[in-house]
């Protein structure tokens, strides 16, 4: 179904989509990796532009509304930053694809589990406080101390709650921080509630 959707946004040949059973710290986790296919360095987009191909995939009304009000998020944040305006912000490693699959790939499964919305039309999702992690990561615009500035913007602009547990990597990334900062409810500890079912996502860094 992800696959299918995505595909509607026109980069059915740019990148697969496959889920894979790892092991982190002794659990058994599923990871999603994006693969990108060309590597014909995207000249990448500009926030125009991927809301024009978000518009003309007919995806289901939450997850279209949704995924441009992250988008969106991460544009201000990212022109913010860079001193711009939003429509101006370049995804380059925001990566015009895997960030597009990231962001509305998110969106579609919320929509897909049937997640109730709120007032607002966001849904329901609570989020812990966010780990800042540390040390320096690499990017376009050279070496950057983490957590890096377009993630900082976004906590800023949400008032998210923060705090470090001593982790000196990157363990928050502006796409990540989008979707979060965008679509969470509210940011703190559970609320009162019933355990149904548990799922474990790996990432990339096996810490």
């Amino acid at each position: 179904y992800l696959s299918e959707t995505l595909n509607k946004l026109g980069i059915a040949q740019d990148y697969k989509l496959r889920g894979e059973l790892v092991q982190r710290n002794g659990q058994q986790a599923t990871k999603v990796h994006v693969d990108l296919l060309h590597h014909h360095h995207h000249h990448g987009r500009h926030l125009p532009e991927i809301e024009k191909m978000i518009l003309k995939a007919e995806l289901p009304t939450r997850a279209e509304a949704w995924s441009l009000a992250v988008f969106r998020q991460l544009a201000v944040a990212e022109g913010a930053v860079h001193g711009i305006a939003p429509e101006k912000v370049h995804f380059h490693e925001v990566g015009a694809v895997d960030a597009i699959v990231d962001i509305v790939g998110t969106c579609l499964g919320l929509d897909w589990l049937g997640i109730a919305s709120n007032d607002q039309g966001l849904p329901l999702l609570y989020c812990s406080a966010l780990p800042t992690g540390g040390g320096t990561v690499r990017a376009a615009h050279g070496e950057m101390a983490v957590p890096v500035p377009a993630v900082l913007k976004l906590w800023e602009m949400r008032g998210c709650p923060v705090f470090s547990n001593g982790i000196e990597r990157e363990l928050v990334t502006p796409t990540g921080a989008a979707i979060a900062t965008t679509l969470a409810t509210e940011f703190g500890s559970p609320p009162p509630m019933s355990i149904k079912q548990v799922g474990l996502g790996a990432g990339t860094i096996n810490l």
